[in-house]
């Protein structure tokens, strides 16, 4: 099952083949892609000849690719399933991720290559995107601590590898607390001023857990329309709280992702230090349009100063329509309701009324023709393996 021929992540076809695919298919394939990629490393490492894009660039690209093309549709299925035995999966194979490319990013003698190949004559006679792709390299060779000490490297690759875990762990424990919430209600009073798409899908979630009445969520399908139209505001602000609090210490405390986001800047701001930076936000921009902090800083302020007072006159106008209309307080909860009500009265505009108008289908066509139009983009409809029957795919 996890030889070549039957492993259909190992499999050679330009599109994954997600009707066979299966956890346990997962961690054999990235093990024997790991090994092929390794194996090319020390060839590019070991070679006597002169540095050129045959021998140093491309190799490590076709071995890079080949790799993503094995762990993408597990990252995806992993995301969309979100299954036990796909978890298990992801959670085995992500170390070894890490750990290979924390090895290839501080690789001395894969850097000195690249520095060969860009100092080289041959580097001139490279096009522009192999000329990029060589420069990059040496960049991001620098930015993961090519330079540093043998102990410097370790604590590098150790941090890189917990902060890995971490952000998995802080994905997981978000969506566990997500489908964990539901709120069920049984008396309709409750429900007045709900749109009959809203209800229809609160009943099928209550006939799926064998329940009477109605079952609500945190998805988003289920948490938005209730807060924008639900004239309960108990209800409402039950429900945003439930959203807002979600991994947070206001839970039951086994998913609280509260230790894990204080772990996480420690772990970013010894990182930053040990490149060189003075905080993670100098090393995430340092090769980035933005450039640095401060800019970011800036560019953050004015937009602020700029929208501000528009902001306060728009919440302004939903706390006085709302006490017009009886209520006491606007709150976080509250304020989709009110703005939605004002909406509605003022342009006589309700999104439901436009539902029927814009099924997914069309949606599709119009963006693509849109897209047509534009740039000259043809996208139309194709037959491939999917993950789910509701899952379209196109070309």
């Amino acid at each position: 099952m996890t030889d070549s021929p039957t492993n259909p992540l190992l499999s050679d076809d330009l599109l994954p083949d997600f009707e066979q695919i299966q956890p346990e298919h997962a961690e054999p394939a990235i093990d024997a892609v790991l090994a092929e990629c390794r194996e090319a490393i020390e060839r590019v490492a070991d070679t006597s000849q002169e540095a050129s894009w045959d021998n140093v660039a491309w190799p490590l690209l076709v071995c890079n690719d080949r790799l993503d093309r094995v762990w993408s549709p597990v990252s995806h299925l992993h995301a969309v399933m979100n299954s036990d035995g796909w978890r298990k999966a992801h959670e085995r194979c992500l170390p070894k991720l890490s750990a290979y490319y924390s090895d290839l990013s501080q690789d001395e003698r894969i850097y000195r290559r690249f520095v060969l190949l860009m100092e080289s004559p041959r580097y001139s006679d490279l096009d522009h995107a192999q000329q990029t792709i060589v420069r990059h390299n040496v960049r991001d060779f620098r930015r993961a601590g090519v330079h540093l000490d043998a102990d410097k490297k370790a604590r590098l690759k150790a941090i890189s590898e917990r902060l890995s875990e971490l952000s998995t762990r802080f994905s997981q424990n978000l969506l566990d607390a997500t489908d964990a919430w539901t709120m069920h209600i049984t008396d309709k009073a409750e429900l007045a001023g709900m749109p009959a798409s809203a209800l229809a899908l609160a009943e099928q979630e209550a006939k799926a857990r064998d329940l009477d009445g109605w079952v609500f969520t945190l998805q988003m399908p289920s948490a938005f329309p209730f807060l924008a139209h639900c004239r309960s505001a108990e209800r409402r602000q039950e429900l945003h709280r439930a959203l807002q609090s979600r991994a947070s210490e206001l839970g039951d405390g086994t998913r609280d992702n509260g230790p894990l986001i204080v772990e996480i800047l420690q772990l970013r701001q010894e990182k930053a230090n040990l490149l060189g930076f003075d905080d993670y936000a100098a090393y995430q921009l340092a090769d980035r349009m933005a450039g640095t902090p401060r800019r970011v800083l800036d560019f953050l302020d004015d937009l602020s100063q700029r929208s501000y007072a528009l902001a306060q006159q728009e919440m302004a106008g939903i706390d006085a329509y709302a006490r017009e209309h009886g209520a006491d307080t606007v709150g976080p909860a509250d304020v989709g309701f009110w703005a939605e009500r004002q909406k509605e009265e003022r342009y006589a505009f309700n999104q439901e009324e436009l539902r029927p108008y814009f099924p997914a289908d069309r949606v599709l066509k119009g963006m693509f023709d849109i897209a047509e139009r534009l740039f000259g983009i043809t996208v139309e409809a194709c037959d491939a393996p999917l993950w789910h029957e509701s899952a379209g795919i196109y070309r």
